[in-house]
């Protein structure tokens, strides 16, 4: 049956300020023949960088 690998590290936030999103991953691993898949996501998501932006600067 299948097995969860460790989760990658979280990825570089898509914005500096004003919300952004990161996510890590997971493989998985052991699952051959008609072995069970892994149960559950191989992908998180988060938000990151929630502060506000400086007036006049971009995302």
């Amino acid at each position: 049956d299948g097995v969860w690998i460790n989760w990658t590290q979280w990825s570089t936030c898509s914005a500096s300020c004003g919300g952004g999103t990161t996510f890590r991953q997971r493989a998985c691993a052991g699952q051959s023949g008609h072995g069970l898949p892994c149960e559950g996501q191989a992908t998180q998501h988060d938000f990151c960088e929630r502060k506000q932006c400086p007036s006049g600067v971009g995302y």
